[in-house]
């Protein structure tokens, strides 16, 4: 099955309703927050409508919202995850990827944002994907485009966590069966 390409979701079929918070699992010691607003949101109102709404179809898990840098793609899901954290028992994370230098800090730059301390030899990979195993949490990965060789561990971590989200901003797509691309211009 390709990647889906996202040009609308207006009437998209939502069999299941609403998204429902699951019963929650152990709960992170705080709740993640999203970076604060520096200005008001201003046009792209239909893309926002668009993206919460498609954050709420039950099979779409993995939403990469791709553009050129400075089109606005991470305001756009900063504002898309604002609107539909309340949805989330356990929130909404934000980690902001631009300054990880190398695909193999991925899981210490998840475990930051999700406030979750990494301990022990055990492998980071292994000890985020158990912490957001039980977590109904929406992840913001924002640019991605230059950890792209660990979007196979992403797609690993929706098959281990049922309750996971991810929304991520990049330049290019993920290129994995479970995205759905929503491309801005």
């Amino acid at each position: 099955m390709e990647p889906r390409q996202v040009a609308s979701v207006r009437g998209a079929s939502n069999p299941a309703g609403p998204l429902r918070a699951l019963p929650a699992g152990p709960r992170p010691a705080h709740r993640p927050v999203l970076p604060g607003r520096q200005t008001s949101f201003v046009g792209r109102t239909s893309d926002l409508a668009e993206l919460t709404e498609l954050l709420t179809v039950p099979d779409c898990r993995l939403v990469t919202i791709i553009g050129p840098g400075g089109i606005g793609k991470t305001r756009l899901a900063v504002e898309a995850a604002t609107a539909v954290r309340e949805r989330f028992a356990d929130g909404v994370a934000f980690a902001p990827l631009q300054a990880v230098s190398d695909a193999g800090s991925l899981p210490t730059a998840l475990a930051a944002a999700l406030g979750y301390a990494l301990s022990g030899r055990e492998d980071a990979r292994e000890q985020v994907a158990r912490y957001l195993r039980p977590a109904h949490l929406l992840l913001v990965l924002d640019n991605l485009e230059h950890l792209l060789t660990e979007a196979v561990w992403l797609g690993d971590l929706l098959a281990t966590a049922p309750g996971l989200r991810l929304l991520v901003t990049s330049r290019q797509a993920l290129n994995l069966q479970e995205e759905w691309r929503y491309p801005l211009a």
